[in-house]
């Protein structure tokens, strides 16, 4: 995937990987600390577990602020130069099916 500040046809010479912040890359990060919670539950180590359940929990709340769109009711990134999501058809956009799987929304 390239992230990108044209809308159509961009190419690698239009990749912005420091203004665009990527939906899916954030998702894999909610998952990840939500899987480092239920292990650390079953290692019996509770503190961490809450720990990363509370990651979790900031991350999806934060995750759906910035990149979920009422209206579209779709997952956009977000550019952080022009302040507002990228609607850009993505395979972010399957994402809302994916968290319902991951129970991180």
């Amino acid at each position: 995937m390239v992230w990108t500040r044209q809308i159509v046809y961009s190419t690698m010479k239009d990749t912005n990987v420091t203004s665009i912040v990527p939906v899916d890359l954030n998702s894999l990060l909610c998952v990840n600390a939500r899987t480092l919670s239920y292990f650390y539950n079953r290692l019996g180590m509770h503190t961490k577990e809450r720990e990363y359940a509370r990651i979790a929990k900031e991350k999806n709340d934060t995750m759906s602020k910035i990149f979920w769109d009422q209206i579209d009711g779709v997952w956009y990134d977000y550019d952080l130069n022009a302040k507002s999501r990228r609607r850009l058809v993505t395979p972010a956009i399957n994402l809302d099916i994916l968290f319902k799987f991951w129970n991180c929304n």
